[in-house]
Order: structure tokens, then C-alpha cells, then sequence
């Protein structure tokens, strides 16, 4: 589901079923970090482990950030992730994202 801000002067919206490698972007590296490290992984993919979300720059499409964390108890391997122009404080979003993927897995349970 993409969820598009109401009040925003722009925003960034991307198709529903739009499909990308998930070595590229933060919720493919998000996703990536749940799993156990294999050899030659990204430093990115070993980052997002350790934060505990993933971030990315213009790997999905240029000029826009991406943040992402994996929901926690999903039944499928499942991002909650924000993309925007800018990102002043990279550990404040990432917090915003694991507080929301954490309530949503927990919705889920």
C-alpha cells in the first residue's frame, strides 16, 4: 500500500506492484538486514543491521532518500519506509520508521 500525505506541497508516490531489486533501496536493504549475513553482502545491508532500519540515496530513483524498516511478526517479509528529498537527521527517522513498522507488527499479531 503506498499512502500519499494530504497536506504536502509535493510528494513522492510510487506504483502499487512496482517491483525492484532488493539489493537496491532501503526496503530491500531492510529486508535484507532480517536475514543472516552471507559473505560480500553490502556495508549498507551490515549498517541497517546494527541501526536496526536501512537507508539509501537515490537508488530507486535519484534525488530521493529512502528509510525503511522491516515489520517485526509479519506473516511475509514486510517494509513500513519513508522517501523524501531531504534528510537532516537520518537516526530521528529511522526511529520514526521502527516505531511505526513495530506498531504495526504489532497490529498484525
Amino acid at each position: 500500500m503506498i499512502v500519499e500525505p494530504r497536506r504536502a506541497p509535493m510528494h513522492v508516490a510510487f506504483r502499487v506492484g512496482q517491483l525492484d531489486p532488493v539489493d537496491r533501496g532501503s526496503a530491500g536493504l531492510a529486508m535484507l538486514a532480517a536475514l543472516p549475513p552471507v559473505p560480500g553482502e553490502r556495508p549498507e545491508v551490515a549498517l541497517a543491521r546494527e541501526r536496526g532500519f536501512a537507508v539509501s540515496y537515490g537508488e530507486i530513483r535519484s534525488s530521493i532518500i529512502g528509510v525503511s524498516a522491516v515489520v517485526p511478526g509479519a506473516r511475509t517479509q514486510t517494509s513500513v519506509g519513508l522517501s523524501l528529498f531531504e534528510a537532516s537527521d537520518e537516526d530521528e527517522l529511522g526511529r520514526a520508521v521502527l516505531d511505526a513498522a513495530a506498531r504495526l507488527g504489532a497490529l498484525l499479531r
